[in-house]
């Protein structure tokens, strides 16, 4: 076929453009993407695109809304972008890039002050910021179809698709909602459940840097992405970000991670030794008010220097009363350790006196506020075990192995960051007072007892205390008695 003239190409892109049709503006992985959402929308009102930077998936949303507003009148549309400020300089290079061949009849009117494209046909799309809260204004808006712009920079991305995109969709068209990203930095953003979701149900559509080579070999040559590569790499943690944000794999960012020597190796079912009953058993507890609270129980193996936790318990919010917690604390220990076990120690966050003394005095469950340091010092104190090993984790503690795993700070690292499946590093807080307040000096084993050089304990046998014993103690040490004498 030979190649169309200028006016020929110029004919059949005024063609497309009035037929709503952009493909001839789509590359080979756009066409992809176009052609995957169609297959998802069948099993799911949410679609999720993971794909390497540099595939142009914003235009591609955009593209999709416009195609959707030339052949549907009336049509609404909303894009979501990952900012606070400066929507403006986001969008418009989008805009641009978009709309840089559409005939002028058709082309939409651009309201700046409203930040709203409105075509011929009373269809639109409104953009919006989706952080900074402003996503809040929008609820009760109707919206035939929205899209969430690069997700792991979203704020509250959770809320913002459950409370507000998804009800705006249900009430006017159970239309669909488009997630675009590159995957988040740590496995705790909302972020990660939708994809996760997306995985098990089949509405991820994922493109890496090595799939979009092999779609458009062209765009993406070898000697580009190795130019990505090698400037990527130039970063302090180059590598997992080339890993993450090229090739879609979830890589944690160690730099934020709270507890970086954290290894799922840890957790296992530890069984008890016949010494188990003398351990010092603990109970530790961090109280939430918006967040979680979150206890666990665990004990002190003195004989091999490891804190074994065993189980927790976790509450959301404050709907919860004293009684509730002190129901579940008495349950756990029962189940773990018997209805009557000692407990050595119970220790708990000091930002609530009050309910810590209701614990004490109402319920009979004595729980000592801990004392505070700085919050690295205390981590660095919770680090230094882990990392000497001396940690066992029972696969039960779910929340606190995945916040050991995925916990991290915030940017600035003085604080612990929040998300809505890690809450504020609750459970790990709760770890780390209890791993603080363990006396680890004191050894319950009783005298009886003692360790020989293999550090096994065996029973010690004591001297008989007969008569004759004693008799001949004495004699054998007095060196004034005459034997001879004697017999």
């Amino acid at each position: 076929m030979l190649p169309l003239t200028n006016e020929e190409r110029t004919a059949a892109i005024e063609i497309s453009w009035r037929a709503g049709r952009l493909n001839y503006r789509r590359r080979n992985t756009q066409l992809y993407l176009k052609n995957r959402t169609e297959l998802a929308k069948k099993i799911s009102r949410k679609i999720y695109w993971e794909t390497t930077r540099r595939l142009g998936k914003s235009s591609e949303l955009l593209a999709t809304f416009t195609e959707h507003c030339l052949e549907r009148p009336g049509w609404r549309a909303g894009f979501f972008a990952p900012v606070k400020d400066g929507l403006k300089d986001y969008i418009d290079p989008i805009i641009a890039k978009t709309y840089s061949d559409c005939p002028p009849d058709i082309f939409p009117s651009y309201h700046q002050s409203r930040f709203m494209l409105e075509f011929p046909n009373k269809s639109s799309i409104t953009f919006r910021a989706s952080n900074n809260q402003q996503h809040r204004a929008r609820r009760g808006t109707e919206w035939h179809e929205v899209g969430v712009d690069e997700g792991r920079d979203v704020n509250d991305l959770g809320e913002l698709i459950e409370s507000v995109l998804m009800p705006a969709l249900f009430s006017s068209s159970d239309g669909y909602c488009y997630i675009s990203s590159t995957p988040a930095d740590t496995r705790n953003h909302p972020l990660y459940f939708y994809r996760q979701l997306a995985e098990k149900e089949g509405w991820l559509i994922q493109i890496p840097i090595w799939d979009a080579h092999r779609m458009d070999p062209d765009v993406y040559t070898l000697s580009r992405i190795q130019e990505w590569k090698n400037e990527t790499l130039k970063a302090p943690d180059g590598a997992d970000k080339w890993k993450r944000e090229y090739e879609c794999q979830w890589i944690v960012d160690k730099n934020r991670l709270i507890i970086p020597e954290w290894d799922d190796k840890f957790i296992r079912e530890t069984p008890r030794s016949d010494l188990f009953a003398w351990f010092d058993k603990y109970f530790c507890l961090d109280i939430g008010s918006v967040d979680k609270t979150t206890g666990h129980s665990f004990y002190y193996d003195f004989v091999r220097a490891k804190w074994v936790f065993e189980d927790e318990i976790v509450f959301e919010g404050r709907q919860w009363t004293t009684e509730d917690l002190a129901n579940a604390i008495r349950a756990m220990e029962e189940r773990q350790w018997g209805k009557e076990a000692k407990v050595y120690r119970r220790v708990g966050d000091n930002n609530n006196l009050i309910l810590i003394s209701d614990l004490t005095t109402l319920h009979k469950l004595p729980i000592n506020p801990t004392s505070k340091d700085s919050l690295q010092a205390m981590v660095n104190q919770a680090r230094m075990v882990v990392k000497n090993e001396r940690v066992e984790v029972n696969p039960r503690c779910k929340l606190l192995i995945q916040t050991l795993r995925d916990g991290i700070w915030n940017a600035t690292k003085d604080e612990f960051d929040k998300s809505p499946i890690l809450g504020h590093m609750d459970a790990l807080a709760d770890f780390i007072y209890g791993i603080r307040n363990t006396d680890e000096t004191h050894n319950p084993i009783p005298a009886t007892y003692n360790f020989n050089s293999a550090n096994q304990i065996y029973p010690t046998q004591p001297p008989a205390h007969t008569t004759q014993a004693l008799e001949r103690a004495v004699l054998a040490s007095n060196p004034f008695i005459n034997w001879g004498a004697r017999d």
